[in-house]
């Protein structure tokens, strides 16, 4: 029977369908991850197209039957991110998107995590010049919220609190140099700055530190998911 849906969402993906259509994968916080077709899309013309692309968020109709929905109308929220311009901003908002897009699934309602990506295209898109200790911050938050938080605190294997720590993607998170001397150092300036991204803050760490905190959390994100997400290219 066919169905008629209203609801907020965020485009996570969207992708040409056919000769004029776009389809889109949709985050609802009510009704989890959705497909629909916005038909006509493509066209210069349509009056989908503010729907259609990558970062929008609003109001969705959606009619049909389920796995068959198309988009009827949209009314864009008030901060609209579809129109992002900085290529650093949407490449760090890009990689978060497919990082939902894994982990949200259908007919399951996760408001959290839908808070958490809209805030971040929020800020990356007011401040795209702070874009990677943005990216970290809601990484960070987002793993802690699809059940993937590392450890932060102690060592994951032995407990100990105190030596140089180092974090260890197959251990969950911090270790200390004894049990894990070969892996990948983490400074207490990255240390703090994750455990103040926990508590909702976005902080700042220095250019080369937070690229290669960076690269930490993407790693771990990709050994967590047992896959590399591909918009990671767009940021390492």
């Amino acid at each position: 029977m066919a169905q008629n849906l209203k609801l907020h969402a965020v485009v996570l993906r969207s992708i040409p369908y056919l000769e004029h259509h776009r389809l889109l994968t949709l985050f609802s916080p009510e009704k989890g991850r959705l497909t629909a077709v916005a038909h006509g899309a493509l066209g210069a013309k349509s009056q989908l197209k503010a729907a259609a692309v990558p970062f929008a968020s609003g109001e969705y109709v959606l009619s049909g039957n389920k796995g068959r929905l198309s988009v009827t109308s949209f009314a864009p929220d008030e901060n609209y991110f579809g129109a992002m311009q900085d290529y650093d901003a949407i490449a760090h908002g890009s990689y978060l998107c497919a990082f939902a897009d894994i982990v949200v699934q259908e007919e399951q309602p996760n408001p959290e995590l839908y808070v958490l990506l809209l805030s971040s295209l929020a800020y990356l898109d007011a401040f795209p010049e702070n874009c990677v200790n943005i990216f970290n911050s809601f990484l960070i938050r987002m793993l802690d919220c699809a059940g993937y938080a590392p450890q932060l605190d102690q060592c994951a294997v032995c407990g100990a609190t105190r030596g140089s720590p180092r974090f260890d993607m197959h251990e969950g998170g911090l270790c200390c140099h004894r049990c894990r001397p070969q892996s990948p150092l983490i400074t207490r300036e990255q240390l703090a700055f994750l455990r103040d991204a926990r508590g909702g803050a976005v902080s700042s760490l220095e250019d080369k530190s937070a690229a290669l905190l960076k690269k930490l959390l993407i790693d771990y994100t990709h050994t967590c998911l047992d896959m590399e997400l591909k918009a990671a290219s767009l940021i390492v």
